[in-house]
């Protein structure tokens, strides 16, 4: 969350959470896979999963925001929201990784579909 525009709309907000997660992702491909195997393995402890998370509550409170003022869509939980953030970015990251030179329209792509998911037509 470092330089993170707390000042700036929701959609720039996300959008440098999205951008930033990306390139760690694909700066970091080992860290990556083990983060990924320790987050299925069920050896994290509650405290571990919870420092883990902390980071991320200022992007909750966005999303909690953004919910509240109709910005998002109501009818989706936020765990939802956020999850599938998650995972869009991470197909967006293995595909980045298998084809370099169209890094920047997966970037795009990937986020374009994930804000058109979440936000108020």
């Amino acid at each position: 969350m470092s330089e993170f525009p707390r000042k700036k709309s929701i959609h720039t907000r996300l959008r440098h959470v999205w951008d930033s997660y990306i390139n760690w992702g694909v700066h970091h491909p080992e860290q990556r896979r083990v983060l990924a195997q320790l987050q299925v393995s069920g050896m994290l402890s509650k405290e571990s999963i919870e420092a883990g998370s902390a980071p991320f509550a200022e992007m909750q409170n966005m999303i909690r925001d953004a919910i509240d003022g109709h910005i998002f869509r109501t009818d989706v939980p936020i765990e939802l929201i956020s999850k599938m953030l998650g995972s869009l970015a991470e197909a967006t990251m293995d595909l980045i990784m298998l084809k370099p030179v169209t890094a920047k329209k997966y970037r795009d792509g990937g986020f374009a579909i994930y804000w058109a998911g979440i936000s108020r037509k």
